[in-house]
């Protein structure tokens, strides 16, 4: 708890900074946003199954913006289960 706190004051005044770097171009933002987050996702199990499971969810999810398909029919792809209107899951 302290520790998320720590972070908290840390990062607080540098709000303004980080505001100014997402106001870039996307021609340089995307490319080192999908850098950090490969490269995040192999440190944390050492394992290239991880970047591909990665690669090809991005792909997935450029392939419904492409297609204009709603985001909605990934979810119940990815978690199929009552398709009548109800929620499904504990506790409902």
């Amino acid at each position: 708890m302290s520790a998320y706190l720590a972070l908290l004051v840390l990062n607080l005044p540098l709000i303004p900074y980080i505001a100014r770097l997402l106001a870039g171009p996307r021609t340089y933002l995307v490319p080192f946003v999908l850098f950090f987050a490969l490269i995040g996702s192999y440190i944390e199990q050492n394992n290239p199954t991880e970047l591909l499971i990665m690669i090809r969810l991005g792909i997935l999810a450029a392939d419904f913006l492409l297609y204009r398909l709603p985001s909605a029919a990934a979810h119940h792809w990815i978690y199929p289960g009552r398709n009548d209107g109800r929620q499904s899951g504990p506790g409902y």
